[in-house]
């Protein structure tokens, strides 16, 4: 009896261990980092699994450095590389309670000094992050227009080679991997922002023909891919032959965006927002904009969404 009684109490106090260290909590898993490098300031996004729907005291970490942290929910993590880290080749970890996860790689992209260029604090190499005059002109851009101007981090994208007066920079806001661009002319001893967007023409607005804006429509993720088809087959349509290209995010919201869809000659856009309570993206709606009635937990869809 003795013996029955002190196996039943080291049982007992082996599965209280077991719940203090974590058992039944799933480990996290890393699936994507994307995108898969930059430079020491920037933004990543994590996917994968078992992260918790609150930080909590999990962390995650880029070598033995601490990530900050801009957003957390299960599945999506944003965070933000020190501003203080060396380039070069690292991994990725997340540790929570269920334990420590797989550590994918990510680098670490050299900001390389330079000789400034005309104006306060420019840089004129593509990638440098912004500072000083030409953030002040963009940030004093967003707030003539309205727009929200918490979180940007600007960078270089393309200086003109003929006339270093003339560049284009890059915006990012957190938590919104997608970037936004502005057009900048220095001009009678300061910088001013002349076009903002993601698809425009510099030369007509005067800038040398060398100063280009291009690339590709920005990429629309498996996931987002995954919840518009799902939408396009609850409405008893056919999700074979579609493509997807993302066209605009809110700048008052980085959680609401419009993806563009196409199948042969139809073309449709598509209201998405980023639910934080199940982690994922949701389409709320198709055919706008304007998005007229569309509501999410109560918020209206933002109102620079309602023009493309």
């Amino acid at each position: 009896m003795k013996r029955t009684i002190a196996l039943a109490v080291t049982i007992c106090l082996l599965f209280t261990v077991m719940l203090l260290a974590g058992c039944g909590t799933p480990k996290p898993v890393l699936s994507s980092v994307k995108p898969g490098s930059g430079t020491p300031g920037s933004i990543a996004v994590i996917s994968g699994s078992g992260f918790g729907k609150d930080q909590g005291s999990s962390k995650a970490y880029i070598a033995d450095n601490l990530l900050g942290v801009v957003s957390w929910a299960d599945a999506r993590l944003q965070v933000k590389i020190p501003i203080e880290m060396p380039a070069g080749d690292y991994k990725l970890k997340v540790v929570t309670g269920g334990g420590t996860s797989n550590t994918p790689d990510y680098k670490v992209i050299a900001i390389t000094p330079v000789n400034p260029g005309p104006g306060t604090g420019q840089r004129n190499t593509p990638g440098e992050i912004e500072s000083n005059g030409p953030t002040s002109a963009m940030m004093a851009f967003l707030q003539n227009t309205n727009e929200a101007t918490g979180s940007w981090t600007f960078s270089v994208y393309s200086v003109s080679q003929s006339d270093p007066n003339w560049k284009i920079d890059k915006g990012v806001v957190s938590g919104n991997p997608q970037p936004g661009f502005f057009l900048l002319h220095y001009d009678n001893g300061t910088w001013k922002v002349l076009e903002h967007g993601t698809d425009f023409n510099p030369r007509s607005d005067g800038a040398p023909a060398d100063l280009t804006l291009t690339g590709t429509p920005p990429s629309v993720t498996e996931d987002e891919t995954k919840v518009i088809t799902n939408y396009v087959q609850s409405k008893g349509q056919s999700a074979d032959g579609w493509t997807f290209n993302l066209i605009k995010e809110s700048l008052n919201d980085p959680n609401w965006e419009i993806v563009q869809g196409t199948n042969g000659s139809t073309t449709k856009n598509f209201l998405l927002v980023w639910n934080n309570m199940l982690g994922g993206w949701e389409v709320l709606a198709d055919g706008g904009p304007p998005w007229t009635g569309v509501a999410f937990k109560g918020e209206s869809a933002p109102a620079d969404l309602n023009t493309l």
